[in-house]
């Protein structure tokens, strides 16, 4: 028996919550899951990201590096663990790091470039030990959650993405125990099913249906929609007080990008109300 209440019954109420979490301009938008849960590249304050992350992961596995952990001679030093010179001759990598300075006349931070630094992998640093991490096991969402995961052919789980190809018609997911919460995952695959729902076989949505450059303004009105859609679902699934103030921080984002006007919202909102009853449908859920 489905624990869901029909959107229709407080999609007045959902969206004046939405626009509440919108217009409270506090708070970023953050990530619902971790890249370092599955074993990425680390330095001491934290993941390495993009091409850094994918070449240390290529030259870890290539040389058989026991350690995630990378360090510059002097983070290792810092660490208490300094490198063994002998074993990590000729053996650095190099990463590469933004270069962000303030302007002078506007005192905004600007990027100016890129400044390359050597890494060693713990594995030659001595008396390093990679900190034992306990695995984190979420358990199981609800069976509505599953319900509404599994339409139009589920999802395909690995890697650190989660994302949905029009061309495949297929929703990617990050391993479910990267996620904070059951509340994560449930948002974050809620958002890839509504944009699912745009597929030219349903409800045949411009965003998704057309080629679209990230960052236009298209693009952005289609995630407007999907992450506006995903909370009227976690309403009716009860979940969107411990995930709100999030929706309201990406929707915030997004409608930046389409240029602060407040029209887009109120349109990306109706059209992700829509998206919303329609996956419900699809679900056998309402």
């Amino acid at each position: 028996m489905s624990n869901s209440i029909p959107i229709e019954q407080h999609q007045d109420e959902t969206a004046a919550q939405i626009l509440e979490y919108v217009n409270s301009g506090e708070g970023n938008w953050v990530k619902g899951w971790n890249d370092m849960a599955h074993g990425g590249p680390q330095h001491p304050k934290g993941p390495f990201t993009r091409n850094n992350a994918l070449h240390l992961t290529m030259v870890r596995l290539a040389r058989g590096y026991s350690s995630r952990h990378f360090f510059t001679s002097k983070q290792a030093t810092a660490a208490g663990c300094p490198l063994d010179w002998a074993a990590s001759k000729g053996r650095h990598l190099t990463v590469w790091a933004p270069i962000i300075r303030k302007d002078k006349d506007t005192n905004k931070e600007r990027f100016s470039g890129y400044r390359a630094y050597r890494v060693y992998n713990g594995d030659l640093c001595q008396g390093w030990a990679d900190p034992v991490v306990e695995p984190k096991v979420l358990g199981d969402p609800s069976a509505d959650a599953m319900t509404l995961a599994s339409v139009w052919g589920g999802y395909s789980e690995g890697g650190n993405r989660a994302a949905y190809s029009p061309s495949a018609d297929r929703v990617m997911m990050p391993p479910r125990d990267s996620f904070k919460s059951l509340a994560e995952w449930t948002g974050t695959i809620l958002h890839e099913k509504v944009h699912q729902s745009g597929h030219r076989t349903r409800l045949e949505r411009d965003g998704i249906c057309n080629p679209i450059t990230f960052g236009n303004h298209r693009y952005a009105v289609e995630e407007i929609i999907a992450e506006s859609g995903a909370a009227f679902v976690m309403a009716s699934l009860g979940l969107l007080q411990e995930t709100g103030e999030n929706h309201g921080a990406y929707l915030r984002s997004w409608l930046k990008e389409a240029g602060n006007k407040p029209a887009d919202l109120l349109a990306g909102m109706g059209e992700g109300l829509k998206a919303a009853a329609y996956l419900m449908k699809a679900a056998g859920l309402s």
